[in-house]
């Protein structure tokens, strides 16, 4: 049932916008796309792969925008990132101006994790001291015995 709501989130990518689907990052630019894997994304001692693909020049323009959203509506429904990445190399053989950039392969650590994890449940801690609530996004922790309730650490 996730999948299906993956799937169904993922109908249009606008310039600028970020979309996850399944374990791929989708971040579209005025001249190209960038597709991160997150199958390692905040793991520790872990690396992430990703690509670049960049448009052909007279794509960039106005005359070629609807193009370039069908192109990116296309490339939008693989969920993995081999299949993106086979994806974009087919593209790249078979029409002329389209350049793939194999990026170099970042820590794990340092890319965001994907913002909806399977696997992951909200973390309530519930004390005669403190209320600790977490997701693997955020967090927040209140000290029980201040009358004003101010937060003990302020999330970044």
């Amino acid at each position: 049932m996730k999948k299906i709501a993956l799937y169904l989130k993922a109908t249009k990518l606008e310039t600028g916008q970020r979309l996850e689907v399944g374990t791929v990052r989708y971040k579209r630019w005025q001249s190209g796309l960038e597709v991160t894997d997150l199958t390692n994304a905040g793991r520790h001692g872990k690396k992430v792969e990703s690509f670049s693909l960049e448009i052909p020049y007279e794509w960039e323009g106005y005359d070629g925008q609807p193009e370039f959203d069908l192109f990116c509506d296309t490339i939008i429904r693989n969920d993995k990132y081999d299949k993106a990445l086979n994806f974009a190399n087919q593209t790249v053989k078979n029409n002329d101006g389209f350049k793939l950039h194999i990026n170099r392969p970042q820590r794990g650590i340092d890319i965001q994790p994907p913002e909806s994890q399977e696997n992951t449940r909200p973390i309530h801690i519930d004390t005669d001291e403190y209320k600790l609530d977490a997701t693997a996004l955020s967090y927040s922790i209140h000290d029980k015995r201040d009358k004003y309730n101010y937060p003990v650490i302020i999330p970044p």
